[in-house]
């Protein structure tokens, strides 16, 4: 076997791992972020429905909505509005 294919083998493996690991990391940074935008827009929809005098349909913030608006997103909020409302 010749070494040039050998080499280029395990340049072909480091770079899928590199490419693996890129796409990885770019999912959780995605991940966090709209964990953040959906625990900022809840928060701003809480403020709003208190401002209005709607306090009582205002679910908390805690690890479980922001992870449930990361995953789904504007219609996870919508969700846990609904929700918290019928419960």
């Amino acid at each position: 076997m010749d070494f040039n294919m050998i080499w280029l083998a395990i340049v072909a493996i480091l770079l899928m791992g590199i490419l693996m690991a890129t796409n990885s990391l770019r999912r959780v940074l995605t991940f966090i972020t709209r964990g953040a935008s959906g625990g900022f827009a809840i928060w701003g929809i809480n403020f709003a429905l208190d401002y209005f005098g709607l306090g009582f349909a205002t679910p908390g913030i805690n690890p479980l909505t922001i992870a449930i608006a990361a995953f789904l997103g504007l219609p996870g909020i919508i969700t846990i509005y609904g929700l918290n409302y019928l419960l």
